[in-house]
């Protein structure tokens, strides 16, 4: 269950997972969007109000000094319909 956080809710794991995670999210505009993480997160909680929601895995480790760590986050959102127009960059 949720817990009451001010205006919005507050959910988490109760334990680490045990395989990297995939979620998908529906937006309102935009369809069906997909993140995948490289990791098992350590926690996991999900904030939300009226307005928004966020869901945050979390890594925890613990690297020595001289090793190193690579993980990933890796976004997938629909392609834009036809009729929008090109997305500018200004550099």
């Amino acid at each position: 269950m949720a817990a009451a956080v001010g205006r919005g809710y507050l959910k988490h794991s109760d334990s680490a997972a045990a395989a990297p995670l995939m979620v998908l999210q529906r937006h309102p505009a935009l369809g069906l969007l997909a993140a995948t993480v490289s990791y098992c997160p350590s926690y996991f909680p999900i904030w939300g109000n009226g307005r928004t929601f966020s869901w945050e895995p979390y890594l925890e480790r613990t690297v020595p000094a001289g090793s190193e760590e690579e993980w990933s986050v890796d976004y997938e959102f629909p392609p834009p319909p036809a009729s929008a127009p090109a997305a500018r960059s200004k550099l």
